[in-house]
Parts: C-alpha cells; sequence; structure tokens
C-alpha cells in the first residue's frame, strides 16, 4: 500500500527531514510496527547518470525470524535538470520488494505524476510467489485483473490502478486502460477506452472495451465486450447507441447480448441470452481408488516425521538406511500428506466433507475421510495425546465448481491430513502397531479400518542421562538395538 499511495518516499527519500519528521515517524511506525527481539538493518544508496536518470534506493534485511531481504526505491527519468524539460518527458515509479525465505518473493512498483508529450501515464504493477505460509499461490498482474476475479486476500493486492495512459487536448479527449495479469491457473487481459470530442455544452462521447480470461485446468474462458457512443447536449443525452456481448463456456456454453437505441428521448432495447450444454460442470471420466492413494502416502516415508522431543539428543546421529526411518524412545511422531484431504472442521462447522473429485478423477471407493482414533498396540490413545495435522489443498481439485466458484474461491485451503502425537506419549517397549484409524464414507455407507500399521519392535524407553559423555555412550549403546520405524 505504501508503494501504491506514494507514501513511502516520506520514510526513505526525505529531502528536508526537520520540516518533515512528524510523518516520518508517523508512516516507519505503520511500516516498520515494533516487534521485541525483531531488527531492521539497512543503507540507503543513489544511482545517477545525470541528468536523465535518478534512482534511489534503500537495501534492508529483517532479521532474525522471520530472515527477509528487503528493496525500496525510486526512479526518475527526464530530459535534462531544466524543469520545463519535464513538460516532455517524466516518468516516476516507486517500487518495493522482499525475499522472505520461509515465505516467498514479493514485488510492487506504481508509476506516479508522470507523463510523456502531455501523454498522462499512471498504473500498478505487482508479482507474487509465495511457497509458504498462510497464502501460496503465483501471479503477477500489470494493471490489476478481470472484474470477476478476487484475487486472495493474503496475496495484498487490492485496489491496483488499470496503466492508463491519457489525453487533454483542446476539444478531445482520450484515456486508455489496460491491465495482464498471470495467475498459477489463468491468464487475464483486457482494455477500455472513452472518447470526449466536443465543446462545453455539445458533443460526442463514446467508449469501447473487452475483457478476456482464460483458465487453464479444467480449460474454461470468459469474454466481454463493449461500445457505446451518444450525442450530448450539456447534460442531456439526445442520440445513442450501445452494444454488448458475453461469451462464455465449454460446459455450458452461454451467449448473451444487449443492444439499446435512444433517439429524442425514446428509449429502444433489445436483449439475448442463449446457453447449451451441461449446467452441471461434467465430472472428470478418469476414475481413482481414493483408499490406495491414502495407503500410498501412508507407505511414503517422506510423509512420517520423527523428532526428538527434546534437546538431549540433538549431539547423536542416527545411520541412514534405505526405506527406513530411524526412531529414537523419546521421539515425537507426525504424519503428513498432500493427496487426500479428510474430514475438517472448525468449531462447529465443517469446513471440508465430501470429495466429489479427486484429482481431476471420480473417486471409485471412498469420498469422505475422517481421522478417528490413534492406537499403540491394543490401547487407543487419549484424544487429548494426538491432534490432527493441516496441508494445503487445491479446492477446485476435489469439488466440482462452477466457472464463478473456481474464479471466487482461494486457489488453497487448509484442510486436514494427518495427525502428530503429543510429546507426553510414551512409546512401546515391546513389538506393537501404531495404527491409525479412519471412518471411509461413500454414498452413506460407512466402514471404520486402519489405513497405517507399523509392527516394529520399539527399544524400552529409559531415562536419559544428564551427563553429555555417558548419554553418548547410551547412545551410541542404543543404536545397535534401534529398530526401523516403518509404515505398511
Amino acid at each position: 500500500q505504501g508503494v501504491r499511495e506514494g507514501t513511502l518516499a516520506s520514510v526513505f527519500f526525505v529531502q528536508d527531514i526537520a520540516n518533515h519528521l512528524a510523518d516520518m515517524q508517523k508512516n516507519t511506525e505503520a511500516f516498520f510496527p515494533v516487534k521485541r527481539g525483531q531488527f531492521y538493518l539497512g543503507l540507503l544508496g543513489q544511482i545517477t547518470y545525470a541528468p536523465v536518470v535518478k534512482c534511489d534506493f534503500g537495501l534492508l534485511l529483517q532479521l532474525p525470524n522471520p530472515v527477509e531481504i528487503i528493496i525500496v526505491g525510486s526512479l526518475k527519468v527526464t530530459l535534462g535538470e531544466d524543469p520545463k524539460l519535464e513538460d516532455y518527458v517524466l516518468i516516476n515509479v516507486v517500487f518495493a520488494g522482499g525475499i522472505n525465505f520461509e515465505e516467498g518473493i514479493w514485488f510492487d512498483a506504481s508509476l506516479i505524476n508522470s507523463q510523456i508529450v502531455g501523454l498522462e501515464l499512471s498504473g500498478d504493477m505487482a508479482f507474487r510467489l509465495f511457497w509458504g505460509g498462510a497464502c501460496k499461490g503465483f501471479l503477477m498482474s500489470v494493471g490489476g485483473f478481470h472484474p470477476a476475479y478476487k484475487p486472495e486476500e493474503g496475496m495484498l493486492v487490492s485496489d491496483m490502478r488499470r496503466l492508463s495512459l491519457g489525453l487533454s487536448y483542446s476539444i478531445v479527449q482520450i484515456k486508455l486502460e489496460t491491465y495482464l495479469a498471470i495467475t498459477s491457473n489463468s491468464f487475464q487481459i483486457g482494455a477500455n477506452m472513452d472518447l470526449t470530442v466536443g465543446w462545453k455544452r455539445f458533443g460526442l462521447k463514446g467508449y469501447a472495451g473487452f475483457d478476456a480470461l482464460f483458465q487453464f485446468d479444467p480449460f474454461l474462458f470468459m469474454f466481454d465486450c463493449r461500445a457505446g457512443v451518444a450525442v450530448m447536449l450539456d447534460s442531456t443525452k439526445l442520440l445513442s447507441v450501445d452494444l454488448a456481448l458475453s461469451v462464455q463456456g465449454p460446459a455450458p456454453w452461454k451467449v448473451s447480448g444487449s443492444a439499446s437505441f435512444f433517439v429524442l428521448f425514446i428509449p429502444v432495447q433489445v436483449n439475448f441470452n442463449l446457453s447449451w450444454g451441461n449446467t452441471t460442470p461434467a465430472l472428470p471420466s478418469a476414475e481413482v481408488s481414493t483408499l490406495e492413494l491414502l495407503l500410498n502416502q501412508a507407505d511414503n516415508l517422506n510423509n512420517w516425521q520423527c523428532q526428538p522431543a527434546d534437546a538431549t539428543s540433538d549431539s547423536v546421529m542416527l545411520a541412514q538406511t534405505n526405506n527406513e526411518e530411524k526412531l529414537l524412545p523419546n521421539a515425537c511422531i507426525a504424519f503428513n500428506q498432500s493427496m487426500i484431504p479428510m474430514h475438517t472442521e472448525e468449531g462447529e462447522q465443517t469446513v471440508f466433507e465430501t470429495m466429489v473429485i479427486c484429482n481431476n478423477a471420480r473417486p471409485t471407493d471412498f469420498n469422505d475421510f475422517k481421522l478417528e482414533k490413534i492406537a499403540l498396540g491394543s490401547n487407543d490413545m487419549a484424544d487429548e495425546l494426538w491432534k490432527p495435522q493441516r496441508n494445503d489443498f487445491a479446492p477446485a481439485l476435489y469439488k466440482n465448481l462452477s466457472t464463478k466458484e473456481k474464479i471466487k474461491l482461494p486457489s488453497y485451503e487448509r484442510y486436514n491430513s494427518g495427525f502428530s502425537m503429543d510429546e507426553a506419549v510414551v512409546l512401546p517397549t515391546a513389538k506393537q502397531q501404531i495404527t491409525v484409524n479412519t471412518v471411509h464414507v461413500k454414498q452413506g455407507v460407512t466402514s471404520e479400518q486402519p489405513f497405517a500399521e507399523s509392527r516394529n519392535q520399539f527399544p524400552a524407553s529409559k531415562p536419559m542421562p544428564k551427563d553429555k559423555q555417558a548419554t553418548a555412550r547410551y547412545m551410541s549403546a542404543l543404536n545397535d538395538k534401534m529398530k526401523s520405524l516403518q509404515t505398511k
């Protein structure tokens, strides 16, 4: 927002600090809120090719948590030092960007107070590539987005201005606006022109434009175009013609349009609306066994994590074995997969329940999985000793959504996908099973069965010696007795 509102320069590139100290303090607190144990370090610099190009920039480092590298700056391009030359060419760009190694990359730029030989220039640009945090995805936009597309709030790209060019000369005023956007699953482009020709009390007003959106998977497109012209006397419309056409498809195809005419206070309007094809999105022809997918995820050791519950084991490294995961007696076990979303609830509200499709295929067995219990051997674990884990899933891959729903819904949502055991859990001391039970539902038929079992012996848990050397000897002897944790 600081880039688009032009307040970024009031923090980093102030010419008269003494007279702007209050504004600097206010905006600094907004951009860099106080956080205990968090620091910003940086430097300011300037690159010039006098008198044509001048770039003021700042390079900042935020640490320790999160670690982020930030760049901010302003670029000015003119033909020379004479202020009169700015009437011919003046380009001002304010920009900011950063790399957060845990979340992703972001960059914003705005064109402000710019012109070329009388043509006014303005607009915003944004780039996002997020692989972590609450919002994941990719987008790049110059001038905003299609009117039907609403980017997720976590992308922080609201209220983007169209890339525009304006001309105002005597009896002619023209304004051109355009945008181009690419997201992880769509391509968007559009333009609009407004034209006014005439004098103060009499003239012509016209407009023309289009908007297009293409979604890649599953494929769909939306195309709208419009045009019109009117003869005006003061604020009174004497004659006018307005045309509009909208095409959307496939499955279903929709074509609509309108034509309106206005002649000396007499309005005439003609509309049409045609549609054909399936109104309900067709299910994919491919089929898949969701239970088999889940079992394969349970067999994948990359989905299992075995982490020490305390720091006493940090000095011990266990030998790696193919297709095996070594397990310390004081470890915490967690399972998390990204293939099958499970029954998810937020308080009393069900967030996710039934899979209509699964990764562009129709489930042939079960469409709802819910974690019920976890057992060590023959003993069920108390509910407070384990908790569900969540992962990011694309709703469009599991729900049969309409075109509008696919565009409006966020790219990813967090659903239950596994579990983690509490640190207080004592692992088995003899050959035992770790059994994860789920409830599977298909067309109202419910069955309960384990989807993951471990039939491997765990060593007996013993109090960890406090002396470091004794700990090392203990862990060395224990390593010879250690058995692997496997999933089947």
